[in-house]
């Protein structure tokens, strides 16, 4: 049914009616990771021979993929089930680490070898000098430590925002901000494939007037995860900066703007720390601030459904789903598809069509700014 249903879909409420995520095999978020896996497994076996473990790692995608379509199947028998339905959203997060630490092995399928050479020549040539070894001019422990705790909440995106959703019931939010940050991590994975650089900690390791970063909490930490949880190479184009605004970008549209204002404060700071930090080239930001916007955009345009959508205007009104306050707006919306169906025999249909428009006027999202 086409109607306002369909457009709070396509703006972000929860729709009423219409096909949900437990009645469709496959869903968004699952076909977007199905879609990865297939391709990693492609070029793990058209490249095997300079695949470091391509058996293993195939046995090990294949194995995922199966574990998602398992849980959609079981969702499919099991509709109601809001724990298995939220599992299916968060799962793909959870997986991050495997498929991220998996880019070491196959990094080097398309060129054979690193092109930070070929990189620092390119930015040297545009700018006139090499960002990295600008900031270098102005390390310090206070600013390093500050730049690195807005690196270090780059994590919070993938805790923060999905358990909030959870908490408030809104699995149609989970579900576009899980999409719209799985969409542009997986680009940048397969963007590691075609410029495979090892940053400037490596390339530019003996022009760097200070040796070492200096830091007091965040600084070591931070060294640590990466020394031991980053894969050489998955630098360009910059996961970090490409999730942290996505993820910023998407909770724009739930957050209050004094919110937002803080939060892209923080992924303003988080992109100047990629560089500062030595891990990435100014062109890895601005590659990661393309996806990201790229992403974003597709993400806003996909329609969603709310996977525990009552189907009729009794089931709305006990819907255990929504928040709190939010039962009445929810049954307006019904009210105003109903409002352009067929009257019964002779019934004047203005006064539905009036009270459809007063309940679209009187709920908060259709005021909200985009």
């Amino acid at each position: 049914m086409e109607g306002p249903v369909d457009r709070a879909a396509t703006e972000g409420g929860p729709p009423i009616t219409g096909t949900t995520l437990s009645t469709r095999p496959v869903g968004p978020v699952d076909l977007l990771t199905l879609t990865y896996l297939a391709v990693v497994a492609g070029v793990a076996v058209l490249f095997r021979d300079r695949v470091d473990g391509w058996l293993p790692l195939l046995v090990g995608l294949t194995g995922y993929a199966a574990v998602l379509v398992g849980l959609a199947a079981l969702a499919r028998r099991r509709p109601h089930d809001r724990r298995l339905a939220s599992l299916r959203l968060v799962c793909p997060l959870l997986a991050l680490p495997f498929l991220y630490g998996a880019v070491e092995r196959y990094v080097l399928v398309l060129h054979g070898e690193f092109l930070d050479a070929r990189v620092n020549a390119w930015e040297r040539a545009l700018l006139g000098f090499q960002p990295n070894l600008v900031l270098d001019q102005l390390a310090s422990p206070p600013l390093t430590e500050l730049l690195m705790a807005c690196y270090f909440s780059y994590y919070a995106c993938f805790l923060v925002p999905p358990l909030v959703f959870l908490l408030r019931g809104r699995p149609d939010h989970l579900e576009r901000y899980v999409f719209g940050l799985l969409l542009a991590l997986y680009v940048c994975y397969l963007g590691f494939l075609v410029v495979p650089v090892l940053g400037p900690a490596h390339a530019l390791r003996g022009e760097f007037t200070t040796p070492h970063l200096a830091g007091h909490f965040f600084v070591p930490v931070q060294d640590f995860l990466m020394a031991h949880g980053d894969p050489v190479g998955a630098c360009f184009p910059s996961s970090h900066v490409a999730g942290a605004w996505t993820a910023v970008l998407l909770l724009r549209r739930w957050v209050p703007r004094a919110a937002f204002r803080w939060l892209a404060g923080i992924a303003v700071g988080l992109t100047v720390a990629v560089v500062h930090s030595r891990y990435h080239y100014l062109s890895d930001a601005v590659a990661g601030l393309l996806v990201a916007a790229a992403c974003h955009r597709v993400a806003t345009r996909i329609r969603f459904r709310n996977p525990f959508a009552p189907q009729s205007p009794e089931d709305s009104r006990k819907n255990d789903f929504a928040p709190s306050g939010e039962t009445e707006p929810l049954v307006c919306v019904v009210a105003g598809a109903s409002a352009e169906s067929d009257p019964p025999n002779g019934a004047d249909p203005a006064p539905r069509t009036r009270a459809a428009r007063a309940c679209a006027r009187s709920d908060p999202r259709h005021r909200r700014g985009r």
